[in-house]
């Protein structure tokens, strides 16, 4: 697992083939969905500037699921 950014207390890396429970459809989904948007920049450049943010050419997105941030 690779560090997490000092903002979250814990979380899991967004997984294209997540190991949570059959029952976990909704979080497995979102699991895939993050992860795919991490491999693939076009489509996280178009999906992120509907909500008005930039995407440049250094630019890593990162993705975690399950997340609990400090404040």
């Amino acid at each position: 697992m690779t560090d997490r950014p000092d903002f979250i207390v814990s979380g899991d890396e967004a997984r294209l083939f997540p190991i949570l429970a059959e029952t976990s459809k909704e979080k497995r989904v979102a699991s895939i969905f993050l992860a795919v948007m991490t491999q693939i920049p076009a489509l996280a450049e178009e999906l992120l500037s509907t909500v008005g943010i930039r995407v440049g050419k250094r630019t890593r997105v990162r993705a975690f699921t399950e997340v609990v941030l400090k404040e």
